[in-house]
């Protein structure tokens, strides 16, 4: 006889039965790029066909001395009209498949190199001889209070020039 166990086929109930939505860490940057790529693949196939077979229709047309009866109609609505044959849709097709592909192709390219070289400059940043942080992002940042700010909290004035021999803020950069 067989005996099944169903403790661990059903999920377990929550109060919340809403599902969440995905969080920008829970996918890396290379999966992003690729489903960008996807996207811009299968969008620009319909007006890559568009103008791959109006550039067919006008090179046939163009290839034959203009003569009319070599201009072949995209939008033929029957085979006794001078419309595309089968071996010429498939080309059509397969151009402009590999043309999209190859867009796609380009912008994951583009994407990578970008978010590759925008990873090098932070790591050359933060492992150079000088490290950059920003001063709301610093802990031991201390905030400077002048008389006229010292009853509101939310504004803070930060320097921009200090002299060296003396300790002293020449020029205010501004409130924040």
């Amino acid at each position: 006889m067989l005996m099944v166990q169903s403790h661990g086929i059903f999920a377990a109930d929550s109060a919340s039965k809403t599902p969440e939505p995905y969080k920008p860490e829970e996918f890396p940057g290379w999966m992003h790029d690729l489903r960008r790529a996807e996207i811009i693949t299968l969008g620009a196939m319909p007006f890559i066909t568009f103008n791959v077979s109006l550039g067919y229709s006008f090179a046939s047309y163009a290839m034959h001395g203009f003569d009319s009866n070599y201009f072949v109609n995209p939008f033929a609505n029957s085979s006794d009209d001078n419309a595309y044959t089968s071996d010429e849709q498939m080309a059509i097709i397969i151009t402009s498949l590999c043309i999209s592909t190859g867009i796609g192709i380009t912008d994951f390219i583009v994407h990578a190199a970008k978010r590759n070289s925008a990873f090098r400059k932070q790591k050359n940043r933060n492992n150079g001889p000088i490290k950059i942080n920003p001063i709301l992002e610093d802990p031991e940042a201390v905030k400077i209070q002048t008389d006229k700010d010292s009853s509101s909290q939310d504004k803070t004035e930060y320097s921009t020039e200090i002299d060296i021999e003396s300790d002293e803020i020449d020029v205010p950069a501004g409130k924040r």
